[in-house]
C-alpha cells in the first residue's frame, strides 16, 4: 500500500496481489513426469520395479478440481502392470507446497489391477517446490482412524515436461 499526499488530501493506493493465497501459484501450473525407482515390500503394497508418475496441475482455487495424473507400476515377481487414474481437487496452498486430494480413483486402460488394488480412494498429494521446473511429489493414503499416520505410496521428482 502506497499512501501519497496531494493538496492537503491523503490517498491512499491499494494494489492488489497477483494471486490470491486459495489459488494454484503460476510455478505449480502444468505437466508434470517422474518415476521412482524400485521399491521393497510393504504390507500394503508387493515389491515394485519401478513407478511412473504424470500429473497436470490447471488453473483454480481451495476446493475446485484443479487437474489430473496417473500413477503405472510393475510388480516384481508376478511383471504385472498396476495402474491408476485419478482427479485431484486443491485442497490446501501454502508458501512451498500444494496440497490436493485424489478423486474419481480407477485403473489405467491396460492396467492388470483391481479397483481399490492400485489405486487408493482419496489420496493425498503434497507438491513441494524444490526448484523451478522441479517439484517434489508426495502421494500418501490415510489409514484406519486412530492411525498415528498416512500409509506412504509414492514420493519422486517430477519435472516440468509441458504447459
Amino acid at each position: 500500500m502506497a499512501v501519497l499526499a496531494a493538496a492537503g488530501v491523503l490517498l491512499a493506493v491499494v494494489r492488489p496481489s497477483a494471486k490470491p493465497a486459495n489459488a494454484v501459484p503460476e510455478a505449480y501450473l502444468g505437466t508434470w513426469n517422474g518415476s521412482v525407482g524400485a521399491e521393497p515390500a510393504t504390507r500394503a503394497t508387493p515389491a515394485t520395479q519401478w513407478t511412473r508418475i504424470s500429473l497436470t496441475v490447471k488453473r483454480g482455487k481451495v476446493t475446485a478440481a484443479v487437474g489430473g495424473g496417473n500413477n503405472r507400476r510393475r510388480e516384481q515377481g508376478s511383471g504385472r502392470m498396476l495402474g491408476c487414474r485419478y482427479a485431484v481437487r486443491l485442497t490446501k496452498v501454502e508458501p512451498n507446497s500444494l496440497v490436493l486430494k485424489s478423486f474419481n480413483d480407477r485403473p489405467v486402460d491396460g492396467a492388470q489391477s483391481k479397483p481399490g488394488e492400485a489405486c487408493p480412494q482419496g489420496m493425498t498429494v503434497t507438491l513441494t517446490r524444490v526448484r523451478p521446473g522441479v517439484l517434489q511429489y508426495d502421494e500418501s493414503q490415510s489409514g484406519p482412524a486412530g492411525a498415528p499416520a498416512p500409509a506412504a505410496f509414492n514420493h519422486a521428482r517430477i519435472h516440468r515436461t509441458g504447459n
